[in-house]
């Protein structure tokens, strides 16, 4: 059990060098490691469970950065009045929805409104009446 956790523990770690995880994220990661060390079979096993779960949002999270750069790489420009909006940085709300697996378009409208997407990634374009989002 100790050397499947430890496994568990590497391929995250090499994880999140790819995906750049935060550096306390990595700190939390060596506190996890430690604390197995004289964990009983539950707590091991739920340690695995969260583990698990961690790396099931990072592959998810990979998998949305590399759509997204698909996207980037297909994407073309666009001309509105004096302005050239170059559309592999910016995306509709729809585009945005799907690329970030989202159930509607109503989800990314409601982030847009509370600001958990930061306004100075939004533009509005008042001749479309459409808003655009900058891509992470």
């Amino acid at each position: 059990m100790r050397t499947e956790l430890k496994k568990q523990f590497s391929k995250l770690k090499k994880m999140s060098n790819s995906i750049h995880l935060s550096e306390k994220r990595l700190i939390e990661l060596e506190k996890l490691k430690e604390m197995l060390l004289d964990a009983t079979d539950e707590e091991k096993t739920e340690a695995k469970i969260a583990l698990d779960k961690s790396m099931d949002e990072n592959l998810t999270f990979l998998k949305t950065t590399i759509e997204a750069y698909k996207f980037r790489q297909e994407a073309p420009c666009i001309q509105i009045g004096n302005t050239k909006i170059d559309m592999r940085e910016w995306c509709t709300i729809s585009q945005y929805a799907k690329l970030f697996k989202y159930k509607s378009t109503m989800n990314v409208s409601n982030q847009i409104r509370r600001g958990t997407i930061p306004p100075e990634r939004i533009n509005y374009i008042k001749d479309l009446d459409i808003k655009l989002i900058r891509l992470p």
